[in-house]
């Protein structure tokens, strides 16, 4: 899910199946990122990858569920088990995941800087992008393309190209 929409880890865990259009391909994630702090919705099309895994997961969804991805877990202030959305754990169960795997630990960010950076390298708009990546200023995107891009080091291999062509 976090492949299939850049998404932030946060979001993926709150989504809710009322938030999952089938029909039109998109899911609307929910995202505080924002100066206000207020929740902001942005839809997001579903790539073919997406709407076949999250059909299967609908297929088998528990009715009395809400939430697409959801744990038991005791609640301590109310002293019984408790139905609801990943709160805790998601970096010791991706840390678990790196380890099985074989492959050393990477954070749910990764998976959106490598796709802002493929999207980036093939020519999507940056507005486009921003949109995706769920950033309230276009400078952020920008910030964080910057990083992925090195834009020093390839502006110098252009000045060094060029220059010593006219020399």
């Amino acid at each position: 899910m976090i492949r299939e929409t850049l998404a932030r880890s946060v979001e993926v865990h709150r989504l809710k199946w009322k938030r999952v259009n089938f029909e039109d391909r998109y899911v609307e994630l929910k995202t505080f990122k924002n100066k206000d702090r207020k929740p902001v919705l942005r839809q997001v099309p579903m790539t073919d990858k997406l709407y076949e895994v999250l059909s299967e997961l609908y297929a088998r969804r528990d009715p009395e569920k809400e939430w697409v991805f959801w744990c038991r877990s005791y609640s301590h202030k109310l002293k019984r088990m408790v139905d609801g959305p990943y709160t805790k754990g998601r970096y010791t169960m991706l840390k678990t995941a790196c380890r099985k795997a074989g492959v050393g630990y990477y954070s749910f960010h990764r998976f959106r800087a490598s796709g802002a950076s493929v999207m980036d390298n093939n020519g999507a708009l940056i507005s486009g992008i921003q949109h995706l990546l769920g950033h309230a200023d276009r400078r952020s995107t920008e910030i964080y393309l910057e990083k992925l891009r090195n834009v020093e080091r390839d502006a110098m291999a252009i000045y060094e190209a060029q220059s010593r062509r006219v020399a």
